[in-house]
């Protein structure tokens, strides 16, 4: 189980679907609250887990979202233009002003995309500009790593997870509130350009947080996990 964020870590989530927590391995998950959390989070009943949340997770769980080895990540940034990235979901971005977004990007020359996009489509946009403005967690995550200035529109505690696990300060992060288009709209039309971040050492980060699920995989074939879930 991985590839975002979980109330409790999944351990409802996986009871829900007939699952058993001790058979179940946690590959990159994160909590998406409204407010702080707590850090660390007591040990968790998997098989195998790893928290992307660096300030929730303890000491050897540290376990960066696994996307970090798709290959649109070895393209560097563009020296010029702008991405809107948002997130698709209609609970976080309205879609009823799509059209807005959509204005509001051609009158700026900005490209615009949802998190729905195909990988081709994420990957043609992130080599073609130097700066994302984005409220989606892994608009964020893959233009960091890759070198981009990021102006990130955060409404609840997986950003300031992010942030802290790529050690940038969280007061950089624009608050916004989640599925208010108003909220949005406010912030892209007069963007925060002052919190703008960029990581000084992308590369090194982007090799770090492969090896981290490198090894995490590792340690699953020395235990015989995936060896054993293969054969079922």
């Amino acid at each position: 189980m991985g590839g975002g964020a979980y109330g409790r870590y999944g351990t409802k989530s996986i009871k829900h679907y007939g699952y058993q927590p001790g058979n179940t391995v946690l590959w990159g998950v994160g909590e998406s609250r409204s407010k702080a959390a707590p850090a660390p989070v007591k040990p968790l009943p998997f098989l195998a887990w790893g928290l992307r949340d660096k300030d929730r997770a303890p000491e050897g769980h540290f376990l960066p979202c696994v996307s970090c080895l798709h290959p649109m990540l070895a393209t560097p940034a563009a020296r010029t233009g702008t991405l809107l990235f948002l997130n698709a979901d209609p609970n976080v971005t309205d879609r009823q002003t799509a059209d807005q977004h959509l204005k509001l990007a051609n009158a700026r020359g900005w490209h615009l995309r949802y998190n729905n996009a195909s990988t081709r489509e994420m990957a043609a946009s992130l080599a073609n500009c130097q700066r994302v403005i984005t409220n989606s967690y892994h608009g964020a995550y893959w233009a960091l790593l890759t070198g981009h200035e990021v102006v990130l529109l955060g409404y609840s505690s997986k950003f300031t997870s992010l942030y802290l696990s790529l050690g940038l300060n969280p007061a950089a992060i624009a608050p916004i509130q989640r599925g208010d288009p108003a909220s949005l709209l406010k912030h892209l039309n007069d963007p925060p350009l002052d919190r703008a971040v960029r990581l000084a050492n992308p590369g090194e980060v982007l090799n770090e947080f492969k090896a981290l699920n490198l090894q995490f995989a590792r340690q699953l074939v020395n235990r015989g996990i995936l060896t054993a879930a293969m054969r079922t």
